[in-house]
């Protein structure tokens, strides 16, 4: 009886990189489900997902005759990841700092020793020391004209237009920002904030309204989520098992088969 180890050898290596590359894609899979679920009590977060596709395919043939016999993936990648913008439910908290926006858009943010602009669902604020409206992070809720906004105290009355009424009968007004294609346009930060590319005000009546003493939930459906965590931890071990066993037969097949005379 005569081995081929050399076919036998491609064989192996073929497994060990399918089964190392599952395992990559399904450790990002369980890496981005884990932070959806971290941030289940975030407000206004939104979840990723990943999408997975595979190297080019190769042609696969038969030992014997060299004949094709099929298209055969040299392994799995993740195609790429994306944002859920969908709305989550509505909190209602009578807190008159709390904001949702109620349809689409975002809250315009800025840190207060200035940068650039962020975009937010997270309605969350209050009055930080100086009298700015601002988040939990110190981020500023920035108001129609781009400065950062200052109400003094928390007695504030917010229309569903934006407009902001103060204790001192003074007039603010937020706008809500937006562009016309969301899933090319709009990019989630590391920080959990957006860029948007194209963003501009819009009539809260044409997209959205704001919603006084609300705040809006995490996006992240856990059910969903926790069995999408269960399947890939699970692919996580099947392909740890492979690789366990193509390293192993790999091993043999040269210091034991490829020694037999």
């Amino acid at each position: 009886m005569r081995f081929d180890t050399g076919r036998m050898e491609f064989i192996m290596v073929r497994g060990i990189y399918s089964s190392a590359s599952g395992m990559i894609t399904q450790y990002k899979q369980i890496d981005v489900l884990g932070n959806n679920t971290a941030n289940v009590d975030t407000p206004g977060f939104k979840a990723n997902n990943l999408s997975f596709t595979t190297f080019g395919d190769e042609i696969a043939k038969r030992m014997q005759d060299n004949v094709a016999i099929g298209d055969m993936p040299a392994g799995v990648t993740i195609g790429g990841e994306s944002t859920d913008l969908s709305s989550g439910s509505y909190q209602q908290t009578n807190i008159s700092t709390d904001l949702a926006i109620n349809g689409n858009g975002f809250f315009a943010v800025q840190s207060p020793s200035g940068g650039g602009v962020k975009y937010t669902r997270d309605g969350e604020f209050s009055v930080d020391s100086q009298g700015f409206l601002a988040l939990p992070t110190g981020e500023r809720l920035l108001d129609a004209t781009g400065q950062q906004m200052n109400v003094g105290g928390d007695q504030i009355s917010v229309a569903p237009d934006g407009t902001v009424t103060t204790a001192t009968g003074a007039k603010e007004k937020i706008d809500i920002y937006d562009t016309q294609n969301e899933k090319q346009n709009v990019v989630k930060r590391a920080d959990g904030f957006f860029d948007i590319t194209g963003a501009s005000p819009v009539t809260q009546t044409a997209i959205g309204s704001i919603k006084q003493g609300y705040i809006e939930e995490s996006n992240t459906d856990m059910v969903s989520n926790m069995t999408q965590m269960m399947e890939a931890t699970r692919a996580f071990q099947g392909c740890q098992q492979a690789f366990q066993i193509s390293d192993d037969t790999l091993d043999k097949l040269v210091t034991q088969v490829g020694s037999i005379k």
